[in-house]
């Protein structure tokens, strides 16, 4: 089969669970960015299939095994972009100290 073929199949498939999944389990339309994460995960192993069209092919079978199970049995449905994440948290510091982003506490 063609690498193009199975690139686009591959890529459909995924789109298709993960829209799927989040339109079933999340109740909302899907992430926007997920699908272009996606097209270049796709696009760039159509650039690798010039080196190794088998490993590629089999990459992007591997990749669309793997969405399935993620969403499948572990997916959930957090991608809340107001939620502070770790990297912008404010830590939990006793009194006293003060801690300037990317180093250690320290007393002031």
């Amino acid at each position: 089969m063609n690498s193009k073929r199975v690139f686009l199949i591959a890529f459909l498939i995924f789109v298709a669970t993960h829209t799927w999944y989040s339109l079933k389990k999340c109740h909302e339309l899907p992430w926007p960015p997920v699908f272009i994460g996606a097209g270049l995960t796709f696009g760039m192993l159509s650039i690798f299939s010039v080196v190794s069209e088998e490993l590629a092919d089999t990459m992007a079978i591997g990749f669309v095994l793997a969405a399935l199970v993620k969403q499948g049995f572990t997916g959930e449905c957090s991608h809340d972009c107001s939620s502070p994440t770790a990297s912008t948290a404010t830590p939990n510091l006793p009194p006293g100290y003060t801690q300037v982003p990317g180093s250690t506490p320290v007393p002031t």
